[in-house]
């Protein structure tokens, strides 16, 4: 769900010289805008990933960086000019969108691929809120992991609800967003409006419950939020496009909100310097 925030840190990070993305299917959309980008990035085996960071880390002049992040072929792009002096490996594993039609499915999944990816790393940030609190125990559940997990905190210091909340910039925001728009039944980001059908669908595979539309209306909502933050990766998203059919068929209006990427923008910072200073005491 924060692909186009990812999109985003990783292509601005000029210190950031090797990019690894777990060659899978879910991972095309990241590498299409990275490449529209100029982002360099290798897409690699999943099972091939701790052998090209050796690799990696023997042709870098003997360091031995191993690899940062959580939620490819080489892809020839723009060559990062201002390299750090102790370079990062960033390794991206995206999952599945629909997962967050199941919180029990959503939880098993991340927590299986977190401990995949702690087996080559120095630390994991997850690209997840609590998700419906189904993953509000993972710091504790996986507290015999051999690298720290660094989670999406609002200025606070305090894990977000979700994907909403990091669009909104927290969650205080968030509540103050839901008091002062009462009326606003579902919170649109860009990815959510272009994956809104496919959720759907998978959620109708193991539920007869009503569609999001179809709910909102027997709940008596009359609107739907459309949060600009600003970034521009996704080309059909907008009141004329995604937003738009999705609020025509089932009759409800746009409300247009303004949101932010300082979420992701900071908590990737702070995973890359934490990672190398010191550890969380608590996960």
């Amino acid at each position: 769900m924060l692909e186009d925030e990812l999109t985003r840190v990783l292509s601005l990070d000029a210190t950031l010289r090797h990019l690894i993305l777990v060659d899978n299917l879910e991972g095309m959309g990241l590498s299409r805008k990275l490449r529209a980008q100029n982002r360099s990035h290798l897409l690699v085996d999943r099972e091939e990933i701790p052998d090209r960071i050796e690799d990696l880390q023997r042709n870098d002049f003997g360091k031995f960086i191993k690899p940062l992040l959580k939620g490819f072929h080489t892809i020839c792009g723009r060559a990062n000019e201002n390299a750090s002096e102790q370079e990062h490996i960033v390794v991206v594993n995206v999952l599945r969108m629909a997962l967050h039609s199941d919180g029990k499915l959503i939880k098993e999944e991340v927590y299986k691929n977190v401990r995949e990816m702690s087996r080559f790393s120095d630390g994991i940030l997850l690209l997840y809120g609590l998700c419906g609190n189904s993953l509000g125990d993972i710091g504790n559940d996986l507290r015999d992991l051999s690298c720290p997990i660094y989670f999406l905190t609002d200025r606070d210091d305090k894990r977000v609800d979700d994907c909403i909340a990091v669009a909104l910039g927290g969650n205080t925001r968030y509540e103050e967003t839901l008091r002062g728009f009462p009326e606003v039944g579902f919170f649109f980001t860009p990815m959510w409006a272009s994956n809104w059908r496919e959720i759907e669908k998978e959620a109708n595979k193991s539920s007869k419950s009503l569609s999001l539309g179809s709910m909102l209306n027997s709940l008596g909502y009359q609107k739907v939020a459309m949060l600009d933050i600003g970034l521009h990766y996704c080309e059909d998203f907008g009141a004329e496009s995604k937003v738009g059919e999705f609020a025509s068929l089932y009759n409800l209006e746009i409300v247009c909100l303004p949101g932010s990427t300082e979420i992701v923008d900071r908590c990737y910072q702070q995973a890359k310097d934490g990672k190398y200073d010191k550890k969380p005491s608590g996960l």
